[in-house]
């Protein structure tokens, strides 16, 4: 895989990353994995040329901490921490404790990108939570700022000195209602990560025919999308992730692959009728 600079930041991340719902049990198709396992998938994504992780919720932010410890490799890594914290699935204001309490989740000095998830009560981040975004980056807690669950709006509503770098929200083959966000982000330069490629494995389960390799057709549709620099996936096994890296390799979609996408979409479209 070729790195891609994300946006702003400009960082240098892989085009596929590892997503934090690889270690968690709620969210995502297949059992979670064993202890053993997530060090061996964590492994197997570094050497394969993985460098960007996210974890959104904080016993995904425990797991890679502790995979990362484990492997000696942290300074491979770029993670993203979103502002969901041990006490509630929802999202929640920044907090400053909280968020320096993070650093102990992922076994850290620092947060490289922290990513605020926007109140879906409006499209609008406040100055204070702006005063305190700036605070932690000049204090060094956090590197990068991101925005999770981003929407055309609050793109509109950032001031010229805003300080995000990327933006994250779910776009896959079946979802493509994030299209106008994404190219508004990209003319803005903020980096964009498209999420839940798979809509958390369940379009996995559809026939395709045997020369469709059916997670790289769905991950080779999001890369291939200009307005995108990284797909976050979920990957719960080894096996997952040498299988689905090499989809960055070449993007271009072949005919067959794009027919069979949209033989899904026809049949979901009439399941939901």
């Amino acid at each position: 895989m070729e790195n891609v600079t994300l946006g702003r930041t400009g960082l240098s991340v892989s085009p596929i990353g590892l997503g934090g719902h690889s270690f968690i049990e709620d969210l995502g198709e297949g059992p979670c994995p064993a202890e053993d396992e997530m060090v061996r998938i964590v492994e197997a994504a570094l050497d394969g040329g993985v460098n960007f992780f996210d974890t959104t919720h904080q016993p995904e932010r425990f797991h890679l901490g502790r995979c990362l410890e484990v492997l000696g490799r942290r300074d491979e890594a770029i993670i993203c921490a979103w502002s969901f914290y041990p006490d509630s699935w929802d999202w929640q204001p920044p907090d400053r404790d909280r968020i320096v309490e993070s650093l102990k989740d992922i076994r850290s000095e620092y947060i490289d990108i922290f990513v605020l998830h926007h109140p879906g009560d409006r499209d609008f981040f406040t100055d204070e939570e702006f005063s305190l975004m700036g605070d932690l980056k000049s204090e060094g807690v956090i590197n990068h700022l991101g925005i999770g669950m981003v929407n055309h709006g609050i793109l509109e509503s950032l001031p010229e000195d805003h300080p995000f770098g990327m933006c994250m929200t779910s776009y896959n083959y079946h979802s493509q209602g994030a299209q106008e966000t994404f190219d508004f982000a990209h003319a803005m330069e903020i980096g964009v990560v498209a999420l839940q490629p798979f809509r958390r494995g369940r379009f996995l389960s559809a026939a395709a025919p045997r020369e469709v390799n059916l997670p790289h057709a769905y991950l080779k549709f999001v890369l291939s999308n200009p307005s995108v620099d990284v797909v976050m996936n979920a990957m719960r096994a080894v096996e997952h992730v040498h299988e689905n890296l090499p989809a960055a390799d070449n993007v271009r979609l072949s005919q067959i692959e794009r027919d069979t996408l949209a033989h899904i979409e026809q049949i979901r479209q009439q399941e939901s009728e």
